[in-house]
C-alpha cells in the first residue's frame, strides 16, 4: 500500500531560508502547537513561504519546493541565526530535504486563485504557524497552481 505525499506550506525568515537552502535541512520550533513533525513525513514535500517581518528581499515570495527526505530527529546543535543570537535552540526538530524545484513567486499574486484562502483580505491568517493553512496540507488544485506559476516564473 503507497502512502499519498501531502504537500505543505511553511512560513521561513529569510535569514533562515538561506540556512534551508544551504543546508538542505529544514528545523520547526519545539513550541509550534501544530507538532509538525507530528505532521510532515518521509516522502511528503515542502513549500517554503518567505514571511514579510525582517525580510530583505524575498518576503512575500514562495522560494521553493523540496521534498521530505528522512525522519525528524531532534538536534540541540545552533543551526539558525536566531538561535545563535539567542543563544538556545529554537528549532530542535529537524529533517532532511531534497530540492524540487525553485523559483520566485509572489504570493499575494495568487491568493484569488488558491481554494485554501476562503477569506482573500484576511489572507496572511493561513500563513501563519507550522505549518500554515491551520496546520492543513494544501489542496492539489493550489498545489498545482503553485508549481505551475514557479516553473513559469524562474526555476533552477
Amino acid at each position: 500500500m503507497s502512502i499519498v505525499p501531502k504537500w505543505w506550506l511553511i512560513p521561513i525568515t529569510e535569514e533562515n531560508w538561506y540556512i534551508v537552502e544551504r543546508t538542505n535541512t529544514y528545523g520547526a520550533p519545539s513550541k509550534s502547537p501544530r507538532k509538525p513533525w507530528k505532521k510532515i513525513r518521509k516522502g511528503d514535500f515542502i513549500i517554503f513561504y518567505i514571511k514579510k517581518k525582517k525580510s530583505n528581499k524575498l518576503g512575500g515570495f514562495i522560494v521553493g519546493v523540496y521534498k521530505v527526505m528522512s525522519d525528524w530527529f531532534n538536534n540541540k546543535e545552533f543551526l539558525w541565526p536566531d538561535e545563535r543570537e539567542n543563544f538556545e535552540v529554537i528549532y530542535p526538530w529537524k529533517v532532511k530535504i531534497k530540492k524540487i524545484l525553485r523559483g520566485y513567486v509572489e504570493f499575494e499574486k495568487l491568493i484569488f486563485r488558491f481554494k485554501f484562502i476562503k477569506d482573500t483580505h484576511m489572507y496572511s491568517l493561513y500563513l501563519r504557524g507550522t505549518p500554515a493553512n491551520r496546520g492543513r496540507p494544501l489542496p492539489k488544485e493550489d498545489v498545482d497552481i503553485i508549481l505551475k506559476a514557479l516553473i513559469s516564473k524562474y526555476s533552477m
